[in-house]
């Protein structure tokens, strides 16, 4: 076979495998559908886990929700437990007998949670001189702190445990404007109030 003949055949081939390795248009077409699906299978793929994850949280932070209610609503049985007490009990009730009943409570254990139980009194500027010294007869250090310029005062009297709490102990609501309008809405409204940390 004569020489020229050799080369034409190999420059046919080269050429036939150049063309081959070339892109021709089904190639970019079928190269862009592979990557439309792949996207396509990404995004459906994503948001079913998305959705699997928010159906998730949804339920879960509904059954937290839940959970809290319950425990608030505990918390009001044993506020509602120490009205009862008070409006049972005779005439004299003092710091001896809330924290007779405070420790039967085992609030530590029965109310997790809660740092302590108390007694609020509403005490008007004609009254207060007789209910320091109602206090002082058992507790002679009680003071109402800080001072403010309401016409009413509303100290914490009792509260257990009394050691941990002993700052908050004569602690007047009526301070603070939050705690003030929480507290004497719980008074006219007769219901309980939940409140932030008092110190």
């Amino acid at each position: 076979m004569p020489l020229s003949l050799i080369k034409k055949k190999t420059d046919y081939q080269r050429q036939k495998l150049i063309d081959l390795g070339r892109f021709h248009s089904v190639h970019w077409i079928i190269l862009c559908l592979s990557a439309m699906l792949t996207v396509l299978a990404w995004y459906i793929s994503n948001q079913q886990v998305t959705q699997k994850i928010e159906e998730r949280f949804q339920r879960e932070s509904g059954h937290v929700i839940e959970l809290v209610k319950d425990r608030i609503t505990l918390y009001e049985q044993a506020l509602w437990g120490a009205v009862s007490f008070y409006a049972a009990s005779d005439e004299k009730f003092g710091h001896t007998q809330w924290n007779k009943y405070a420790t039967r409570l085992h609030i530590d254990e029965t109310y997790p949670g809660i740092n302590g139980i108390g007694i609020i009194y509403n005490i008007t500027p004609e009254q207060l001189p007789d209910y320091l010294a109602n206090e002082r007869a058992e507790r002679p250090s009680f003071t109402i702190h800080p001072k403010h310029q309401q016409n009413e005062y509303w100290p914490i009297t009792y509260i257990e445990p009394a050691q941990i709490n002993k700052e908050a102990i004569g602690l007047d609501m009526a301070f603070e404007k939050n705690r003030y309008a929480a507290i004497k809405k719980a008074r006219d409204t007769g219901l309980a109030r939940s409140q932030g940390p008092l110190l």
